[in-house]
């Protein structure tokens, strides 16, 4: 390595000789080929799935038992948080735990989550299944929730929609963010805010 220079500066440096793996049998096992640039993504790639799937397995144990019972409004506003702003499986694995509540308090959540979520057909199929009715985008969730004022969310929803107008905004904050929130001081329903 060149004087003042170090490791930080270099993070993806190529290292030539051989790369202990692994030991087994108290013998170590040892990659002869040089580490590459290449070869550091194909582990950032495989250390990033393994994160999102230890994510996944903490959500499962965590509300697996709950879902025999019933999840807590903490573990909704969990997984409603997923749908919206999780990777595309740890939507899919939120949104059938929603979806197997059988409650209908999640659907407000579900058409919010579309707004940001085109990735699948996972959401419109839950909706479908919740509601009835055919729920394709965005747009026609927002049209079909006008229609239906009888349909209450969840209480987790407000604070959902304040979490990710705030990640885009921080002064939404200033026109909906405490008591401006509340369903009295609004003059709308908090499900129609777009």
């Amino acid at each position: 390595m060149a004087p003042g220079a170090s490791a930080k500066n270099f993070p993806r440096a190529r290292v030539e000789g051989p790369v202990q793996l692994a030991t087994h049998d108290s013998e170590p096992l040892y990659d002869t080929r040089p580490v590459t640039v290449k070869r550091y993504a194909m582990f950032d790639k495989i250390l990033q799935t393994l994160s999102i799937c230890s994510v996944l397995a903490v959500v499962v144990l965590a509300t697996g038992a709950a879902c025999a019972q019933e999840l807590t409004d903490r573990d909704v506003a969990a997984l409603s948080k997923l749908a919206t702003t999780g990777t595309v499986e740890q939507k899919d694995v939120a949104v059938q735990m929603l979806l197997d509540r059988g409650k209908t308090d999640i659907v407000p959540s579900l058409i919010f989550a579309m707004r940001y979520r085109r990735d699948n057909q996972v959401i419109p199929n839950a909706l479908k299944t919740l509601t009835g009715a055919e729920i394709t985008g965005w747009q026609t969730g927002m049209l079909w929730q006008e229609a239906h004022p009888e349909l209450k969310p969840h209480p987790s929803y407000c604070q959902l929609k304040l979490d990710m107008y705030e990640r885009i905004d921080p002064k939404f904050l200033n026109f909906l963010g405490g008591d401006l929130s509340l369903p009295e001081n609004l003059g709308a329903r908090y499900e129609e805010i777009a």
